[in-house]
Parts: C-alpha cells; structure tokens; sequence
C-alpha cells in the first residue's frame, strides 16, 4: 500500500515505508502534528490523519512539516547510505548470487546497484515488531530498518526538497 498525496495539480507518491519514515524524520527536526496522540511513555504518535486515507492536511500543518524538513535538510548526507531496498533470503548469499539478483531487479525496471541491496536473513529479523508478517523468501521490499536520515540521504535527498516546496504551497489531500 502506499500513499498519494495531492496539492491542486501536484502530487507525491510515496509507498507506506516511506512516508512514514518522512513523517518521523520531520519529528526528529521538531514537526508537532496537530492532533498529535501522546502516549503513556511520553512518546507522541502520528495522528491518524497521516496513516489513513482519505484525509486532508491543513495549510498549517503542511507549513509545520515544510519547516521542520527544512531543518532536517542539511543535516542529510549528500552520499548515499546504501542499503536501501532489502532483500529476503532464508540462506546465505554469495557474491555472485547478490550480483545475480541485482540483473533480476533491473531487469524488472528497478534502479538498484550492488550496494543498495541489504540481504536480510529471514529468520534472524522480529518481523512483527515491526508490524509485519514473514516475508516469503526473494522478497524485494524498502529498508524499513534505516534511520530516516539514511533513508533520505544521497539522491532521495532531493525528495525532501521537492516535497518541502509542495507543502509550502499548502494543504494537502492523502488519497
């Protein structure tokens, strides 16, 4: 599942691991959400207005998340952390097996070099902690294991620049 989310004529697209590693990141640079639910541990949760869809984004929350991006922004590293896109195995890999898989992704349309593959051991990862089910083996999924800085740092840091602009212009429907 993921999200799209439009402002007038422009919209954003980010799948549901994304998004909400762009929210966290904005909580780390001091985004407050309106309606945000505070926790018995002092924790604050994402409202529901940004897991769910449809919903719609006040001008002043989307302004709030444009700024605390901005502050987030030159914090993020220009070089790409790698590791991006995981890959599910239930038996170890050898290099020529990871090279192999990397043709088969791009073979398939995806943009992924050697170093942005991370091989997860299937049986070694709390996949419910996560909120997940166990992932059949072979399965291609984002990094929901990064910290939001590395998942934002290199060339998907222009994605946090373009989606600064597209807050700034204001409220935002989440479809």
């Amino acid at each position: 599942m993921g999200f799209a989310l439009k402002n007038g004529d422009r919209e954003f697209h980010f799948s549901e691991t994304y998004w909400y590693r762009l929210l966290e990141l904005a909580r780390a640079y001091g985004w407050e959400p309106r309606d945000a639910i505070a926790t018995v541990d002092g924790t604050v949760r994402i409202p529901p207005a940004y897991r769910e869809a449809p919903s719609t984004i006040s001008q002043t929350d989307a302004r709030a998340l444009a700024a605390a991006l901005s502050r987030a922004l030159p914090q993020l590293s220009d070089d790409d952390a790698g590791g991006k896109v995981l890959f599910a195995s239930d038996t170890p890999l050898s290099e020529r097996q990871v090279e192999r898989i990397v043709h088969q992704l791009q073979a398939r349309g995806l943009t992924i070099e050697a170093e942005d593959l991370a091989i997860v051991h299937i049986d070694e990862v709390d996949w419910a902690a996560y909120g997940m089910s166990r992932p059949n083996p072979g399965a291609v999924m984002p990094n929901f294991m990064l910290s939001p800085d590395r998942v934002y740092s290199g060339p998907d840091k222009d994605i946090v620049r373009s989606f600064i602009l597209f807050c700034q212009k204001g409220g935002f429907d989440i479809l």
